[in-house]
């Protein structure tokens, strides 16, 4: 059963303005039912608003239903103001190519 995140926030903004946040997990921000809909893959910067410790870390996904390469963003991070000096695992790009993300315990790849 998914772990339920009453506080934190996962929430992209895009350069020309702010997209959207969310408690808890989205398998597909261009679906309708999230804390994000119809943005598609527009997130050029991130925030993880979360609490350090237990769930703590935001994992983004390039696919839908958290398909394709990942990466990582820890609370202690915060903000990252600019995805396009980041990479998804598998190498693409991650500016404006974000499409889920979920709430997990621990990652082996983190953004900078």
């Amino acid at each position: 059963m998914p772990r339920a995140h009453t506080g934190r926030r996962a929430g992209p903004a895009y350069r020309n303005g702010y997209l959207g946040s969310t408690e808890g997990d989205d398998s597909n921000r261009d679906a309708a039912g999230g804390g994000f809909e119809s943005d598609g893959d527009k997130a050029s910067s991130v925030l993880d608003a979360g609490i350090t410790g237990s769930y703590g870390i935001v994992k983004f996904y390039c696919l839908a239903d958290y398909g394709g390469g990942c990466n990582c963003l820890d609370a202690n991070e915060f903000f990252l103001d600019n995805l396009s000096r980041n990479t998804f695992s598998d190498g693409a790009n991650m500016n404006n190519s974000i499409r889920p993300h979920k709430w997990v315990e621990c990652c082996d790849r983190f953004m900078h």
